[in-house]
């Protein structure tokens, strides 16, 4: 049985629920900072999360308009030859350079909070933790699945090796 159908509910689930509730908290955050009376303690973890605003924004990006539909193309039809113009290697560091990104920022704004956690920023911390980064980490893991397929099924067929469409 193939991953895909996994992999496309992942992509959903992404697309419709985890970047969606994202940006409930980056406006929720951006209220607090309006509102709040004391962002000078904050300066700092303002800054940071503006920094890991714009990594997510790009990386949603990158993902909506080059991965996914790169990953649709690719794997629904796992004996297609792989088109050319789908530079798989070049998207992987990509999304590998972001999400090393994301996740240095959210535990930099993790240490600047110290035990602070009970304002938007904390939530902020906390949703990436709790559900990002395991919803991405499941994401990629199906990804790897559907690479192992492919190799399997197109073993005699003239497509890249199965090392370079690593996600």
């Amino acid at each position: 049985m193939s991953s895909f159908p996994q992999v496309q509910k992942i992509i959903q689930e992404i697309t419709d629920d985890l970047y969606p509730g994202i940006e409930l908290l980056f406006h929720k955050v951006s209220t607090y900072k309006k509102n709040e009376t004391d962002t000078e303690s904050l300066e700092k973890a303002f800054d940071i999360f503006e920094v890991l605003k714009e990594e997510i924004h790009s990386l949603k990006k990158y993902e909506l308009k080059l991965v996914f539909p790169g990953i649709k193309t690719l794997f629904d039809e796992m004996g297609a030859a792989i088109p050319q113009n789908i530079r798989i290697n070049e998207l992987h560091d990509l999304l590998k350079k972001k999400e090393e990104c994301v996740r240095n920022k959210i535990l930099d704004l993790e240490v600047e909070l110290e035990d602070t956690l009970v304002n938007p920023l904390g939530e902020t911390i906390n949703f990436f933790k709790d559900n990002y980064f395991c919803k991405k980490d499941s994401f990629y893991k199906f990804i790897a699945k559907l690479q192992k397929e492919r190799a399997e099924k197109c073993d005699d067929k003239d497509i890249l090796e199965p090392d370079s469409l690593a996600f």
